[in-house]
């Protein structure tokens, strides 16, 4: 059985009930048995997904020892619907693995925003292997409003597929190279994304919310024609000290991202963009906290880049220009007004001696 990989299915007639129906088939070890009893337990805890023994249910999914860890992607609805637990197959993690594909989730490297986050390297992948790698675009998948995650259990390894001694997988933070391929345990947005396909819990008010406590800042982007970047710093020369989000709570901890204009040539420009947004409404507000340490000539722009079919890969419009006067520090909430998936952009320019900083950014 082929597997298939990108991220979730779209589609509610994918969906399996939230009580699932399963027969473990006689070939199977007593091992495999046991650890899938624990996998299911690990759902039932952490997920509003349970699953029962079959009981002539129209629709179930039948474990079996084939020769691998593979599953069908979603409900197919065929009846018996076949999952392997095979050989080295019968850790908890990799179980829970099969059982998020046939819950309706594809790879997370096969992501439509995919190459934002990682560097696939065709040239060290076994022959016959490269359709592994491929990306599928989100009219066919959803990322249902959560950001790349280099820690999701459903991510390849760095080594997946080599036909050699170097990595297939690049990834564009170097820090998080070990990181991707865990079995160890669902990530936070493993859990997310299973909690918004099957409604287990209420959604966010927010479309996004970021507050750069992680290395992979929420999937926002650098720009990769710019002069410079934003940093992720907990604090900075000249100010701000800590993090303004959490200023009177937590001294000395909290991250936010900052633009070194001091170490900068006049004319530069740092680019910060937010991964892609699908707006369930045609108004939007965009907040975040904003310091600014230096030249009333520093500006922070505010675009928001549109994708539509004129413009499928995407077009700027101009939403806000704030100015490096007074400094200090502040909240900033500025209506966007998109209609179509859309990101929002932060290129901040030099112009003369000043630093902005970025905090908590959320986009309602």
């Amino acid at each position: 059985m082929q597997r298939q990989s990108r991220n979730s299915i779209i589609g509610d007639e994918y969906r399996w009930p939230k009580t699932i129906p399963y027969y473990m088939e006689d070939d199977l070890e007593i091992n495999a048995k046991g650890v899938i009893l624990k996998a299911f337990e690990q759902y039932r805890l952490k997920t509003c997904i349970e699953f029962k023994p079959w009981s002539g249910e129209a629709n179930y999914i039948s474990i079996f020892k084939g020769g691998g860890c593979f599953s069908s992607v979603g409900n197919r609805r065929v009846g018996k619907q076949r999952l392997s637990i095979g050989g080295n197959c019968d850790r908890i993690a990799t179980i829970e693995h099969e059982f998020l594909h046939a819950l309706g989730f594809w790879h997370e490297q096969s992501r439509a925003d995919r190459d934002d986050y990682v560097r696939i390297m065709w040239d060290r992948i076994s022959e016959g292997k490269e359709h592994n790698f491929n990306t599928y675009n989100d009219t066919t998948s959803s990322s249902l409003g959560v950001p790349y995650d280099y820690g999701s259990m459903m991510h390849y390894s760095k080594n997946a597929f080599r036909n050699g001694t170097e990595p297939t997988i690049v990834t564009k933070i170097p820090a998080f190279s070990d990181v991707i391929g865990q079995r160890m345990e669902f990530s936070d947005s493993d859990l997310l994304k299973l909690h918004r396909l099957y409604n287990c819990t209420q959604g966010s008010t927010f479309l996004d919310s970021c507050d750069f406590e992680r290395e992979n800042i929420c999937g926002m982007i650098q720009g990769q024609g710019d002069k410079a970047d934003w940093d992720r710093v907990s604090e900075a020369a000249g100010g701000p000290n800590t993090d303004y989000s959490n200023m009177g709570k937590c001294t000395g901890s909290g991250y936010f991202m900052h633009f070194r204009t001091g170490t900068a040539n006049n004319g530069d420009t740092a680019l910060l963009e937010s991964r892609l947004l699908y707006p369930k409404r045609g108004y939007q507000c965009l907040q975040f906290f904003y310091y600014n340490s230096g030249g009333p000539g520093d500006t922070l722009k505010i675009f928001v880049r549109e994708y539509n079919k004129a413009n499928p890969n995407g077009a700027l419009r101009f939403i806000k220009t704030i100015d490096g006067s007074p400094q200090g520090c502040g909240s900033c909430c500025v209506s966007l007004g998109v209609k179509t998936k859309f990101a929002s952009s932060f290129p901040s320019d030099k112009e003369a001696l000043g630093q902005p900083s970025l905090g908590t950014v959320e986009t309602g």
